[in-house]
């Protein structure tokens, strides 16, 4: 076989390939392509295998805000190569790219994660993306990993085969809040199907963490594809302690993402028609490591509301004279002893609330989708736009609130309730199996009266290969 190397010199785009043997060397060479010169200082280029008889690399080029891609097909001089645009927009381009083919692919599935500069144009909607080569038509098509706000840095991905799931890390602080778009902290990981690209909102699950050193990056991990034989080990390290640290993640196997079944495991609600600063919610019973549980809570006015440890918001929603938040926690060891939970509002309110419990989610990657929300007054019908599945299986959730605790609720058509209570406010919720992966239908919240009312839902993925 033939080893080949690309990097980037003299603000030009190299390669260089083996001749013969693996010590024996040809001539480097620029490549003579579109974008492969004028290079800032700070590019670089990245390279990969991938349709079986393709060598690929792909190059940013900060000075003209684009990252550029070429292959070379095996049997032609080693000089030729044809090149294109990947993606092109003000201030797309930055040094990181992890390029990465799925083995054994007859389609010869390309992906790359790149981080963008977007932040230096004033653009705070995405920072990492995750491109995929569509083969018949040589285009990349792109999925937004994370934001500017969730201040990812250095991402990498590795494929698992047995799965047909992607799984992308990068670095973020281990706190909220990001002081720099290269500030370490915690290596985190979102998750995707490979039949369609798509990743949940915020920083992902923590998966290097050192609790006493928030210096983590720089994680990084194999370039060929793992299955459930070999599972998924990574490497980071940690310049304030100069210590390495690594993961070493089992992977499920046989069964496609998303076929075990998301099972709803009972619920906790209760309120007070007191003005009061402490929300306190029970744990559902039954609750073990891995559930993934999502509260609901209505409030009376527009207090802010300040989460427990391990809570990650899904919603805040201020329909007239009320104040309604969603959120959801994965369950982990550390919360065994834990009997409920406790949020604090900024203003004393009266409230109601509920939280329900969940097996069967995936505990890395929980969401499926994107939040969606809507407010209404005057009107006994909420209606929320639908929410877009990516995983078979996924189990939609949503909660309603209303400005009033002398109304009741219905779910939408369809749906389950698990849990109402009207204590303070009124305050529901409910969930759905879906059928298929895409656009569900929209939903339909109802009350009793016609007071200012919200609601909001996400969609939950299931475990892979359970």
């Amino acid at each position: 076989g033939t080893l080949w190397v690309t990097w980037t010199q003299g603000k030009k785009v190299y390669v260089n390939s083996s001749e013969g043997d693996d010590a024996s060397w040809g001539t480097p060479f620029a490549l003579n392509v579109t974008g492969a010169s004028g290079l800032t200082g700070d590019d670089i280029s990245a390279m990969s295998a991938y349709g079986g008889n393709k060598i690929g690399v792909m190059w940013s080029n900060q000075a003209t805000s684009a990252f550029y891609f070429a292959s070379h097909t095996a049997g032609d001089s080693r000089t030729t190569w044809t090149g294109r645009t990947a993606l092109s927009d003000p201030g797309i381009a930055d040094d990181h790219i992890n390029l990465i083919q799925l083995e054994g692919d007859e389609a010869g599935r390309l992906y790359a994660a790149v981080k963008t500069s977007l932040e230096t144009e004033g653009d705070s909607s995405a920072q990492n993306l995750l491109l995929g080569l569509n083969r018949s038509t040589g285009t990349w098509e792109k999925a937004v990993f994370g934001t500017f706000a969730d201040c990812h840095t250095r991402p990498m991905i590795v494929i698992d085969n047995t799965n047909k799931v992607l799984h992308m890390f990068a670095s973020a602080p281990s706190t909220d809040g990001c002081p720099h778009t290269g500030t370490p902290g915690t290596i985190y990981e979102k998750t995707s199907s490979l039949d369609k690209l798509a990743f949940p909102a915020g920083r992902g699950t923590p998966i290097i963490h050192d609790a006493d050193s928030a210096g983590m990056n720089n994680v990084t991990g194999t370039k060929q594809s793992v299955t459930k034989e070999s599972g998924l080990v990574l490497l980071a390290s940690n310049d304030e302690t100069q210590r390495y640290w690594h993961a070493d993640i089992s992977l499920s196997g046989g069964n496609n993402p998303g076929t075990s079944k998301i099972t709803h495991g009972g619920s906790t609600t209760t309120g007070s028609a007191s003005n009061v600063t402490a929300v306190t919610l029970a744990k559902p019973s039954g609750t073990t490591t891995g559930d993934v549980l999502i509260a609901g809570i209505t409030t009376d006015v527009e207090p802010k509301a300040t989460a427990p440890a391990g809570w990650k918001p899904l919603a805040t929603l201020r329909p007239s004279g009320a104040s309604m938040f969603g959120y959801y926690h994965v369950v982990t060891d550390d919360d065994a002893a834990t009997s409920s939970w406790t949020w604090t509002l900024s203003t004393a309110a009266k409230w109601s609330g509920g939280m329900s419990r969940y097996a069967g989610v995936d505990p890395s990657s929980p969401l499926d989708s994107t939040v969606t929300t809507a407010m209404k007054t005057g009107s006994q019908t909420v209606s929320v736009p639908a929410v877009t599945t990516t995983t078979k299986g996924a189990v939609v959730v949503g909660a309603m609130g209303t400005d009033s605790g002398k109304v009741t609720a219905t779910p939408p058509s369809g749906w389950t309730e698990t849990w109402q209570n009207q204590t303070g406010q009124l305050s529901e919720s409910a969930f759905v199996v879906t059928s298929a992966v895409g656009a569900q239908a929209a939903t339909a919240w109802k009350q009793s009266g016609t007071v200012a009312m919200a609601a909001w839902t996400v969609a939950l993925r299931p475990r892979s290969g359970s």
